[in-house]
This record gives structure tokens, sequence and C-alpha cells, in this order.
């Protein structure tokens, strides 16, 4: 899991993170909760695709509320 790989701090700036569901209903409330909670100056949100070893970054991003398998 790509949360456990990150430190605490990065260069003296602490690194907060959170786990959100797989759920496109339940998601969204999670991630206001965890706002509210650390009251971060920057959200960054990254997802984990299983061929990848790395952190990489999407030069294209489709979000839309479709998904071939019933959601969680």
């Amino acid at each position: 899991m790509s949360l456990k790989r990150l430190p605490p701090v990065i260069k003296q700036l602490e690194i907060d993170t959170l786990l959100l569901p797989v759920s496109f209903a339940r998601a969204p409330a999670v991630l206001a909760e965890g706002i509210a909670r650390f009251a971060p100056e920057v959200v960054m949100c990254v997802g984990e695709a299983g061929d990848r070893h790395a952190f990489c970054l999407e030069r294209v991003a489709t979000n839309l509320c479709d998904a071939r398998i019933a959601d969680n």
C-alpha cells in the first residue's frame, strides 16, 4: 500500500495520510472529515494501479462515477 511507504515528515513538512473507502458514495464524506481533522494546507489524493511499482503521475484522468462492478 502506497500510504505505508510515505514518511511522516518530508523536508520539514508534516505528512498526514488518510485511507478512503473504495465507494463512490462514502469516499467524499470520509475525505471531508479528514480535511476537518487535519486542517491541511494542501490535499493530494492518490490512487494505486496494480501494475505500478512506483509513484506515477497520470497524464490524463477521467473522473466518472461508473464502474464495471457493483460499488462497495
